[in-house]
């Protein structure tokens, strides 16, 4: 009789430690799970609920194969990506091979140009552009020797754009407007000054958490005199092999012609040099 009651006892002890075992595994396991799994139930309903009204197909085969389609736009050969990387190279080609003769990369010019390098490209620009009678005025340029900047790469960059545009001017056979009250001095001597000005720099960053800009956007403006053909000329100019410089915006009037003479065109245009910062990374993926 004692054994039995033994069993009995030894069943009910066995019976209640699996029942607090059971009891367990749903408090810790179980019930966590059951909510998890509502909570998962619940958020599909609300995506059914919100693609039903929209002309998204609630299959996941259609889904996945659709998002497939979007992937391979997106990195696929042709899509998006390489095509933006394109795109970025040929905005990053005006200053390239200035960039190549000193630097190995674009992030290497950034810390490498000093400030004296810059005046004395500065310089050399401003007596170039007096050999072509284009007369800088630092006040009318927006840019001089002394230009008190924090990095002092991106006045260089201003100087190179401003180079390459006088190269297109020059090659074109038009003339740049002369300011009927501001002049320069160069060498002691007075000249009117031309009509060109650099304008603020954008930056483009990807997003608003984005330390560096991805592109870099350097305006120049200037007032162009000329013949049709001579503006068609500097239009085909800005978009070449080495040179990328678009326009951004432009006014043209049309003056009437003096006695013996053709109509002229008044130009007033903004054009545009790109640099690319991380030009670096761009040249590996290539």
């Amino acid at each position: 009789m004692k054994n039995w009651l033994y069993i009995h006892r030894l069943l009910f002890g066995i019976a209640a430690v699996a029942v607090a075992v059971q009891l367990m595994v749903f408090v810790v396991i179980l019930r966590p799970q059951k909510s998890a799994i509502a909570e998962q139930r619940a958020n599909i309903d609300k995506k059914r609920q919100r693609l039903t009204g929209t002309e998204w197909p609630l299959q996941a085969d259609v889904l996945n194969k659709y998002h497939s389609t979007l992937v391979a736009k997106l990195e696929g050969p042709g899509g998006i990506q390489e095509r933006s990387h394109q795109l970025m190279r040929r905005a990053a080609v005006t200053f390239q091979a200035r960039i190549a003769r000193n630097h190995e990369h674009a992030a290497g010019f950034m810390r490498g140009v000093s400030r004296l390098d810059y005046q004395e490209e500065f310089n050399r620009v401003q007596r170039r552009a007096a050999g072509q009678g284009v007369y800088l005025s630092p006040e009318l340029l927006n840019l001089a020797e002394d230009t008190a900047i924090q990095h002092i790469y991106q006045a260089m960059l201003q100087v190179w754009a401003l180079d390459s545009l006088l190269d297109i001017v020059q090659n074109s056979g038009i003339s740049i407007a002369k300011h009927q009250q501001l002049s320069s001095v160069i060498d002691g001597a007075k000249h009117p000054a031309a009509l060109i000005a650099m304008q603020p720099m954008q930056a483009y960053f990807a997003d608003a958490k984005a330390a560096q800009p991805y592109l870099l956007e350097f305006p120049v403006r200037l007032t162009l005199v000329g013949q049709e053909e001579q503006f068609m000329a500097f239009l085909q100019g800005l978009d070449s092999d080495q040179v990328f410089i678009p326009v951004q915006r432009f006014e043209c009037q049309l003056q009437a012609p003096k006695a013996g003479q053709q109509a002229q065109l008044h130009v007033d245009i903004t054009c545009s040099a790109f640099f690319v910062p991380e030009e670096k990374s761009a040249q590996r993926k290539r």
